[in-house]
């Protein structure tokens, strides 16, 4: 019981963090724990760690499958989750559909989300993403999987970019070199590059 409180007390802190974010600190008290539901994917004898790669973006959070490390990290599904914030309920289906998600998909030992932190000041994220990235937080904190927050400048030495290169437009000749990966977007390239990092870790 008062591990339960404590780590609802947590989640409390980790949202009051976001502002404007009333909506998703209502979404916490009408909805505190999502009850797991199976998914297609779901397999118990896929034991190995996983590691999610995950970028909110305005419309979407983009989730990216990975395994593996340095020459053999492998990238085994992108997954983009449309999401709107008009309501409480937009945000509590965005939460249950990443709350089933990562309690399907990252059973491993040790499986880990890198969430590729939202940027502040005038030319920061938007509000959606923002709040977006807060509901990631939650249904990690409620699922046990730990967060590694992942700053975007960083990425550009973890890829090995040329000095002019931008580091999307590497992750795209690392990960998606023919062009033709499923679900490969910017945001599936921030995704991925971040789930890279933490990997080579």
């Amino acid at each position: 019981m008062m591990a339960a409180t404590s780590r609802l007390e947590g989640e409390e802190r980790l949202l009051a963090q976001v502002q404007p974010a009333s909506d998703v600190r209502q979404l916490l008290k009408a909805q505190p724990l999502v009850p797991a539901t199976s998914c297609d994917s779901c397999s118990v004898k896929d034991s190995a760690r996983m590691i999610f790669g995950v970028n909110a973006t305005k419309s979407a959070v983009v989730v990216a499958e990975t395994k593996g490390a340095g020459t053999k990290f492998v990238v085994t599904a992108i997954r983009p989750i449309p999401f709107q914030v008009r309501s409480g309920d937009d945000l509590a289906e965005l939460l249950q559909s990443l709350s089933t998600l990562f309690d399907c998909r990252g059973k491993g030992a040790g499986s880990v989300i890198a969430l590729l932190k939202c940027s502040s000041g005038r030319f920061g994220s938007c509000l959606e993403a923002i709040k977006g990235e807060a509901v990631v937080e939650l249904a990690a904190s409620q699922r046990g999987v730990r967060v590694v927050k992942i700053a975007p400048q960083s990425l550009k030495k973890t890829l090995g970019c040329a000095n002019d290169q931008k580091w999307r437009d590497r992750a795209g000749e690392l990960f998606n070199p023919g062009g033709n990966r499923p679900n490969w977007s910017k945001g599936a390239a921030a995704a991925v590059a971040a789930a890279f990092k933490v990997a080579d870790e």
